[in-house]
């Protein structure tokens, strides 16, 4: 009876390991930027669409008290904004005997900026907004990647979204109107 051969060990070798992990980490720095674009993204939408449900929120709240309604900001890195009815608020701070509907700070949202943002009053009587020398409010906020979205509140009340870069996907681009 022929001796039989000792069968051969399964398994990697440290070489064929070695580049399996070389691909890995190659392929690993390739999508990094591209997730964190994206992650970036994601939280610069969430904001937006956050600040769009308040301004809807504070629209419907005006018609139902038949009150003016304030979204007052403060830009910069650490901004904030806050809903309030009758005048406007500071965020940052109280205001005693005004009604707050709403606080939103920039850790809610973060690497997100509020880059620039106007005052915003929706009538109580109509939801209407109110026009600011010609021009209707709106809010700017951008990620850290330097994708933009504005956050524009239309003559009718309501708010809307655009991409001021027209590069940037999810929104059309913004158009330059001004209110008569």
């Amino acid at each position: 009876m022929p001796a039989r051969a000792a069968p051969a060990a399964t398994g990697f070798t440290m070489i064929e390991l070695m580049i399996a992990v070389s691909i890995t980490v190659a392929l690993g720095a390739i999508a990094s930027p591209s997730l964190a674009q994206l992650v970036s993204r994601h939280r610069l939408q969430e904001a937006a669409h956050g600040l769009q449900s308040d301004l809807a929120q504070a629209r419907h709240v005006a018609l139902r008290l038949g009150m003016p309604v304030w979204a007052s900001f403060q830009p910069g890195a650490k901004w904030c904004y806050a809903l309030s009815v009758g005048q406007p608020v500071n965020c940052h701070g109280p205001t005693p005997g005004v009604q707050v509907l709403n606080i939103v700070h920039a850790s809610r949202y973060p690497q997100v900026q509020m880059l620039q943002a106007d005052t915003m009053a929706l009538d109580g009587r109509s939801g209407l907004a109110q026009a600011n020398q010609g021009q209707l409010p709106k809010a700017v906020l951008a990620s850290q990647h330097g994708q933009r979205v504005e956050v524009r509140l239309g003559a009718m009340g309501r708010a809307s979204l655009c991409n001021p870069d027209r590069a940037q996907p999810g929104h059309g681009a913004c158009i330059e109107l001004a209110e008569p």
